[in-house]
C-alpha cells in the first residue's frame, strides 16, 4: 500500500531507478485514495527538497520528468477517482503549494496542473489558476481557459 511505498521510497535500500519510477504507476484507471494523494505529495516534496541522496543521483531532466508524472497523477486522481474535491483542507493546500512550486521552478507540468484545478474545490482551484495566470502557453493555455470556464471566472478577475 501507500505506506509501504513511502517507506521504500525514503529508505537507503533499493535501486534509486526503481524508486524514481514508482510515480509512473499512478496513472489512469487507478483507484486513488487519500493515502495515495498524500504519497504523491510526499514524493513531490522530496523531489523539490532533494530529501534523499538517491534523488541527487538523478539527472535534472530525469527529476523533472518524474515530477511531471506526479502532477499527471493528480490529474488522474481527480478525473478517474473524483477524490480531489473531497480531500482535507491541509492536503488541498499542500497540492496548491506544490503546484505553485512547480510553476515557479518551470517543471513543465502546467498542462496537468491546469486540468487538476478542475477537480479541486473552487477556492483551491482559483489559487492554482492565479499561479498559472500569464504563465501558460499552447495546450496548457487551452486547459487553463477550460478551467476558468468551468469555475465561471475570467482571467481578469483572478
Amino acid at each position: 500500500g501507500a505506506e509501504g511505498l513511502k517507506k521504500y521510497f525514503s529508505s537507503e535500500e533499493g535501486d534509486y531507478r526503481i524508486k524514481d519510477t514508482i510515480l509512473t504507476f499512478y496513472g489512469s484507471g487507478y483507484q486513488f485514495t487519500q493515502a495515495d494523494v498524500e504519497l504523491i505529495c510526499f514524493y513531490l516534496e522530496s523531489y523539490f527538497d532533494n530529501s534523499y541522496d538517491w534523488i541527487n543521483k538523478l539527472k535534472k531532466t530525469e527529476k523533472k520528468e518524474s515530477m511531471y508524472f506526479a502532477f499527471d497523477s493528480f490529474l488522474c486522481a481527480g478525473r478517474d477517482a473524483d477524490i480531489l474535491a473531497g480531500i482535507s483542507d491541509d492536503l488541498s493546500i499542500t497540492i496548491c503549494n506544490l503546484c505553485e512550486k512547480a510553476i515557479e521552478n518551470r517543471i513543465d507540468a502546467n498542462y496537468a496542473i491546469a486540468i487538476t484545478s478542475r477537480y479541486m474545490r473552487k477556492e483551491y482551484a482559483i489559487r492554482i489558476l492565479q499561479a498559472l495566470k500569464g504563465k501558460v502557453k499552447g495546450k496548457a493555455k487551452t486547459e487553463y481557459k477550460k478551467s476558468l470556464k468551468k469555475w465561471e471566472i475570467s482571467e481578469e478577475s483572478l
